[in-house]
Order: C-alpha cells, then structure tokens, then sequence
C-alpha cells in the first residue's frame, strides 16, 4: 500500500546495517591499538613486544600473499578470524607483560 517504501529504499534498509556494522566494529577495534599505543609509550618491554608481535604478524601475512600467489590451490583461511586470533595471542602476551611492568618486574 501507501505505507511502504519504494523497493529502492527497502533494498537500501536491508543493505545499511552493513556498512554500519563495519564503521562500529572497526572503531571498537581501533581502541586496540589506543590500548596498546598507551601502554608502549609507558613501557619499553611493552612496546618491544608489541613490535616483535606485528613483525612476526606481517611475515606470516606475506608468506601467506606469496604462497597464495604462487600456488593458486593454496587458501590460507578466513582472514577476519586469523586477525582476531593474532590479535588476542598478542593481547595475550601484553596484559601479563603489562603486569610486571607495573609490579616493577621488569
């Protein structure tokens, strides 16, 4: 009837949460790297860590590019999931590094 959107704008209802989706979730993911931002300004063991972790993160990103380049049998995975399993291995990592830089440990 009267009372319903054009098919357009219906299209464009069921499609919008997507983007929204992906602007939120990457802005709840940016406060990662704040967190970790902060605490490698505070702590040089941190920050240390924080490195090796994204160096070792970025090797295996490229070896996955390359091979996947080079072998087009070869998948390396869902890449959302990867990310985020890296993502608390090295959350994993700081929060008790975080620890015993503030119990002065280290």
């Amino acid at each position: 009837g009267g009372s319903d959107p054009p098919s357009g704008a219906r299209a464009f209802v069921r499609y919008a949460w997507k983007p929204i989706a992906y602007i939120v979730a990457h802005a709840l993911l940016s406060l990662e790297g704040y967190a970790a931002a902060a605490l490698c300004l505070r702590w040089e063991a941190i920050m240390l860590a924080w490195i090796a972790m994204i160096f070792a993160c970025n090797i295996l990103y490229a070896f996955d590019f390359y091979r996947a380049s080079a072998d087009p049998a070869y998948r390396p995975g869902n890449k959302l999931v990867a990310g985020l399993r890296d993502s608390a291995i090295s959350w994993a990592v700081m929060l008790p590094l975080w620890y015993c830089c503030e119990q002065g440990h280290l």
